[in-house]
């Protein structure tokens, strides 16, 4: 999933959910944030989770759509490239780096501070507990990384009126 802001255009708020073709190796990003019908909505998210023979292809307007990250895009800034944007930032699920072709801008990697699991123990790790873990890591690490980020841009513009004595965040991002 992919989500687009800038500060040059705050109020504009777009999200895209990635999903392949079952049938060839081409991805479509929906412009998820876009869609008004609440069915579509679900059809698309559960087409984007839709791992191949794990769980049945979705079809969508006459198309069948599997996880857009099967074997192919599991970090779809593609359609955020050629947007006007300051920075994408990219919450990783793993410790693999992106590999981000077309976009001149700044990108944030933020990766998790523990293993998430393979895919038995963490992709298919449905338990309520085991989820709601990996979303209280994730939300931390993020918000960590971004805590000292600002601190860090902050330091180096900061107003002359703001005293700053010491930063609590010391971790690195």
């Amino acid at each position: 999933m992919a989500i687009k802001g800038s500060s040059k255009s705050s109020t504009c708020k777009k999200c895209y959910v990635t999903c392949r073709y079952r049938d060839k190796s081409e991805y479509k990003y929906f412009e998820w944030s876009s869609f008004y019908d609440i069915e579509l909505k679900k059809k698309v998210l559960l087409a984007s989770a839709a791992i191949p023979v794990i769980f049945e292809s979705i079809e969508i307007d006459g198309e069948w759509f599997v996880d857009g990250g099967a074997n192919g895009d599991n970090i779809p800034v593609k359609p955020l490239e050629k947007e006007d944007l300051d920075c994408i930032i990219i919450i990783h699920l793993s410790n693999n780096p992106a590999t981000i072709n077309n976009y001149k801008g700044d990108v944030i990697e933020i990766f998790p501070s523990k293993h998430l699991g393979g895919l038995i123990d963490g992709t298919l790790d449905f338990d309520s507990q085991s989820v709601n873990e990996r979303i209280e890591l994730g939300y931390y690490d993020t918000k960590l990384a971004l805590m000292n980020l600002a601190d860090l841009c902050y330091r180096f513009k900061k107003p002359e009126y703001v005293k700053v004595k010491s930063s609590t965040y010391k971790k690195k991002i």
